[in-house]
């Protein structure tokens, strides 16, 4: 898949993600787990790791080996039950079952055409017990739209050790695709404010239709159990909701 090369940023991804509304959500979720916990799409652990120190075992997966060579050094030396697999998630084979499966942070969304999303979400479906639960995130389209208009914005500063980095984000949204591309532009300056490096990591992610992502997990073997809002377990709404959160169950 690679839609997005995080091994551009890998380095720099923890110092301006810091988002941490999700976090309790999973954690919630996981603790109520008897059976084996998959994480797709992990990233650098930004939640697996805070699972992890709550004696939740984990396999994650994660198809950028720069972010997950970011994980290994922040687990390193550490007793935690996790397995770290570098695998394309509609590529997924891991001769495994799990109870749990989930995909944070909206990543579903890189997955940009209708049939490789399908052949993920058999893969998921797959790799279920039966009974088992499937959480997967998107952000809510009629938000997200209106954010991409065409033009540059400063998502902000941050820092890192004794550098600091600026960040702008530029994303455009095709109707005829459904598609948003663009870019994320990377300044990066020392303590003396000299711009030691910079960086442009090209954007791609697909906006999911709500109505055609649900007919699709039904076709698979998928029942809709929950659809949230929020972290914090609002109800859904198409208007205000920042989210879209399905909570999904395997069924014969």
């Amino acid at each position: 898949m690679n839609t997005i090369n995080y091994n551009i940023v890998a380095d720099l991804y923890d110092s301006y993600v810091k988002i941490q509304s999700d976090i309790s959500f999973f954690l919630k979720e996981s603790k109520n787990v008897k059976g084996k916990v998959l994480e797709l799409m992990c990233g650098t652990g930004r939640i697996s790791i805070h699972l992890l120190q709550n004696n939740i075992g984990l396999t994650c997966v994660d198809y950028s080996e720069g972010m997950l060579k970011i994980f290994k050094e922040k687990i390193k030396g550490k007793r935690y039950k996790v397995k770290l697999i570098k695998m394309d998630v509609s590529e997924l084979c891991l001769n495994d079952n799990y109870e749990l499966i989930f995909i944070p942070f909206q990543s579903f969304s890189e997955i940009l055409s209708k049939n490789k999303q399908k052949t993920a979400l058999r893969k998921i479906h797959k790799h279920l017990i039966t009974n088992g639960k499937f959480i997967c995130t998107f952000h809510n389209p009629n938000i997200k739209i209106k954010l991409a208009n065409g033009e540059w914005k400063i998502l902000g500063k941050f820092n890192q050790d004794d550098n600091s980095i600026l960040i702008y984000n530029l994303n455009e949204f095709s109707s005829q695709k459904n598609i948003v591309t663009g870019f994320q532009r990377y300044e990066i300056y020392n303590k003396h404010n000299k711009l030691i490096d910079k960086r442009l990591l090209p954007i791609k992610y697909k906006i999911i239709d709500k109505d055609e992502f649900e007919e699709t997990v039904k076709e698979i073997g998928f029942k809709i159990i929950k659809i949230y809002g929020d972290y914090n377990y609002s109800s859904y709404n198409e208007k205000n909701s920042n989210y879209i959160i399905y909570v999904m169950e395997k069924v014969v």
